[in-house]
């Protein structure tokens, strides 16, 4: 990709396996709660594969966007995007993996809803004050 010109990756996530939820196997994240940077594969696959693509194209000088993109409220299976953003789960998502990456400069939030809000944020502060501004713009 970095032979391509290729400076940014939009690396896309489901909530319901970061956040083991609505039916998603327990193996897929550590069983004391939300996954830890470092953390093994055997403790959280989800988030290590996450991170391990996020190192990867660090490496490469490309910067990864991490994004939302597989959710849905309740407990319904989050199985595509389906837009925006529901209050049920995108709050801890958000607040967890905003947490997970607080330690990488180059990782980029890019938070979503309804017709694209286009909130590009680098900082756990920035990810809690867009969640909010989202609920905000959903609930009216």
């Amino acid at each position: 990709m970095a032979d391509w010109g290729i400076n940014s990756e939009m690396i896309t996530l489901n909530e319901d396996c970061w956040l083991v939820i609505n039916g998603v196997p327990a193996g897929y994240s550590d069983s004391d709660g939300a996954p830890t940077t470092g953390c093994s594969a055997a403790q959280c696959p989800y988030a290590n594969a996450i991170e391990n693509l996020v190192k990867t194209d660090e490496a490469h000088r490309i910067y990864p966007v991490i994004s939302l993109f597989a959710l849905a409220p309740g407990t319904t299976e989050a199985s595509g995007h389906i837009a925006p953003a529901g209050h049920d789960h995108a709050p801890l998502f958000w607040e967890e993996v905003a947490d997970f990456f607080k330690g990488d400069p180059y990782v980029i939030f890019s938070a979503r809803a309804g017709t694209d809000l286009g909130l590009r944020i680098t900082t756990r502060l920035a990810v809690l004050v867009a969640a909010r501004r989202v609920l905000r713009h959903q609930l009216g």
